[in-house]
């Protein structure tokens, strides 16, 4: 039910369904009719044919005995069948009211206009002199009847339209001029044109020569003619041929609309270029027509072909164009293209014959490089420009183009044999894992091992271990003295990617060694002593996670311990207590944790709930780890310390415990005693703090 029924009618409705004053009378019409307390009832899923016989229904829209009913069909196993049933006819109900709707709204729609004059639209296009742009002529006439008028002012003819104003058509006049008024496909052309309107487009644009010609640029010039094809009266005008009907497509080589043939004289080529007569170019070259066909063209082909169209005529009527034989293999690269726009007649000497390139460097004595290259064609070997130069068949220019372009970028010159200069220490890391990697992309690349010797990697392994309150992180580099770990290790230190030893040779450090560098940064840890990257303890486990799977990092035994129990405590093996009470599972796992911390120097705290016994966890701790001679400090609030006493002498009566209050004197001799224990307060202890900065101990707890 829609309204919402309050609880307390609710609980009462409950009680009528457990004392079984409910009664179903019928089902009927998608309703339940039923008795509920003597009062009858009809019920239904919408929610305006729900009724009540009572006086409060009358009122308020709801009652107790509703509320009893929709209790019962809720949780009623009979009353949910009852239910069920209701909601399943409801569905097959509204199905079919949707049909029938469907229908309904079907038959309206094929139903034709009350209104006895049905209008419709003519389009007639034309190439406009002058600007050879494409311009529509639109008509107005009545259906059935072959006489249109032409509409002399498109815009305004728009408006008049859009706002049901008065029009003269030939001799009738129309009092209101609506959309509806026309057939379908004349309406389909006026929404798209009153679309542009809305969009505040120019008007000079689209409706050109003050309003009396339609004009779609090139981005509505497809939808928009074949919005106007949709019309009954539909014709364009092309020279001398008339078209009532256009088809649009893509532009490809296959289209016949251009050829190419190319020949080869004794000392150049030549490519004669043809085209269908009666081709029109029209928006910038980038649509061609052809009859009755609009070839769309891509900014690529649009181009070219604007490029080939400026090609002058010779004396002969023909567009021809000349190449000289050293252009040959420029040529041959872009017969591709020319193929996009039609077809190509070429001499076997410009079909392209593609090589392998090999690479060979060298390191010389005055420390220069030197660059040896050589092409591998199918049927022959090129080491020099002349023999490229004089090849039987078109080379793949572009791919020597990639290749002497590299060598140009990385120092050497555009030939077979070339040298650049020495490198520096600090150009060395980018050439070998720059330029070497770009030239290997390309083709076979060899390189000396004097050229080797320059590029020298460091992969140092790297040991973790636990050393006393701190984690050591060393980085073991083989076969150097101690003088270069340290040279090694400030330059690690310093982020830089290679360090220079004391005899000039430059070695780099391996990718993943730069890595843990980088992590060990991100860490804070950066800073060395010793030649020894060091750590807080607590980063163990951080460490440990994330170094397990590099191979290049080793643990210690210790510090795997260490990294293992701090987040598996439960696995640290246990003392034992010297306590008289019996611990519950949670305080032992709390004195195992605290065990574990200090066996590992660090410290904790203990945040269990009040009265879950921190005190005696802290006891009994200390009764596992102190040795005659201990001393350990307890901070708490005055109104506890006394009872920090009676707790170790009821728990740990072993342990010598000493409470430091009263009178500074007596403070003072307690302090001098050689006790394990002490309890004082903070105030106290802020007030002998003179005394503590001599005291040592090795636990302090707080409270």
């Amino acid at each position: 039910m829609a309204k919402l029924i309050p609880g307390k009618l609710r609980i009462e409705g409950v009680e009528l369904y457990e004392t079984g004053q409910i009664e179903i009378i019928k089902e009927q019409d998608h309703r339940i009719y039923a008795r509920v307390a003597e009062e009858e009832i009809r019920y239904s899923l919408d929610d305006d044919l729900i009724f009540c016989a009572c006086d409060f229904f009358k009122k308020r829209g709801y009652c107790v005995h509703l509320a009893a009913l929709e209790y019962y069909l809720k949780n009623d196993q009979l009353g949910q069948e009852i239910l069920l049933n209701l909601e399943t006819n409801q569905e097959e109900k509204e199905t079919v009211e949707t049909q029938v709707t469907f229908g309904g709204e079907f038959l309206k729609s094929i139903q034709l206009p009350r209104q006895s004059n049905i209008y419709q639209l003519s389009a007639q296009g034309q190439v406009e002199a002058g600007t050879n742009r494409i311009i529509w002529t639109l008509r107005i006439g009545l259906s059935q009847q072959d006489k249109f008028y032409v509409i002399r002012d498109i815009p305004l003819f728009l408006k008049i339209i859009e706002f049901a104003k008065p029009y003269m058509i030939g001799k009738y006049y129309e009092s209101s001029l609506r959309l509806e008024q026309f057939d379908k496909a004349s309406q389909d052309v006026l929404n798209f044109l009153l679309g542009l309107i809305e969009e505040k487009l120019d008007y000079n644009i689209f409706f050109p020569n003050q309003g009396r010609h339609l004009y779609f640029p090139k981005t509505f010039f497809e939808q928009g003619a074949s919005l106007l094809m949709g019309l009954d009266a539909f014709q364009f005008d092309h020279q001398l041929s008339s078209y009532h009907h256009l088809l649009f497509q893509d532009f490809d080589g296959q289209a016949s609309l251009f050829s190419f043939r190319i020949e080869e004289k004794s000392n150049y080529f030549e490519m004669e270029i043809f085209e269908q007569a009666g081709l029109n170019f029209f928006y910038r070259g980038q649509v061609l027509f052809y009859k009755g066909n609009f070839f769309l063209m891509t900014k690529k082909q649009a181009s070219l072909l604007d490029a080939l169209r400026k090609v002058p005529l010779d004396n002969g009527g023909r567009k021809i164009l000349q190449f000289d034989t050293h252009d040959r293999d420029l040529l041959a690269s872009t017969l591709s293209q020319f193929k996009c726009l039609g077809k190509v007649e070429a001499p076997d000497s410009l079909q392209i014959q593609s090589f392998r390139p090999s690479f060979y460097m060298d390191r010389e004595e005055d420390g220069s490089i030197r660059l040896d290259m050589q092409f591998q064609y199918e049927t022959c070997l090129v080491t020099n420009r002349n023999e490229l130069e004089n090849l039987p068949f078109a080379s793949d220019i572009q791919l020597e183009k990639q290749i002497f372009q590299l060598a140009l970028s990385a120092g050497f010159e555009a030939d077979f044999r070339s040298w650049r200069q020495s490198l520096k220490a600090e150009a060395v890391h980018a050439f070998f894992q720059e330029v070497l990697p770009a030239f290997a992309a390309l083709g076979e690349l060899k390189i000396s091992e004097s050229l080797q010797d320059l590029y020298r990697v460091q992969k140092p392994q790297v040991h973790i271990s636990s050393k006393g309150s701190l984690l050591e992180i060393q980085f073991d580099f083989q076969d150097i003295d101690q003088e270069e770990i340290n040279r090694a290790m400030k330059a690690l230190v310093a982020k830089q990617d290679y360090y220079i030893s004391s005899s000039d040779q430059v070695y780099y450090f391996d990718e993943q060694t730069k890595r843990i560098r980088q992590d060990l940064e991100e860490l804070g840890i950066d800073e060395i002593e010793s030649a020894t990257f060091q750590a807080r303890k607590s980063l163990a486990y951080t460490l440990s996670h994330l170094f397990k799977d590099q191979d290049q990092v080793t643990f210690t035994e210790e510090f795997r311990h260490l990294a293992h129990h701090l987040t598996h405590p439960e696995d640290f093996p246990m003392k034992s207590l010297d306590i008289r009470a019996q611990l519950r599972d949670y305080q032992r796992k709390g004195i195992q944790w605290l065990q574990m911390l200090d066996h590992y120097g660090f410290g904790g705290i203990l945040a269990d709930d009040m009265g879950l016994g921190k005190t005696l966890q802290a006891i009994a701790f200390l009764s596992s780890q102190l040795q005659e001679n201990s001393r350990v400090l307890i901070l708490a609030p005055s109104g506890l310390i006394y009872n920090w006493a009676d707790e170790f002498k009821k728990f740990a009566p072993n342990l010598d415990v000493a409470v430091v209050h009263g009178l500074k004197p007596y403070r003072e001799t307690i302090l001098a005693e050689k006790h394990q224990v002490y309890v004082t307060s903070y105030a106290t202890f802020r007030q002998d703090s003179e005394i503590y900065r001599n005291l040592s101990f090795d636990f302090s707890i707080s409270r």
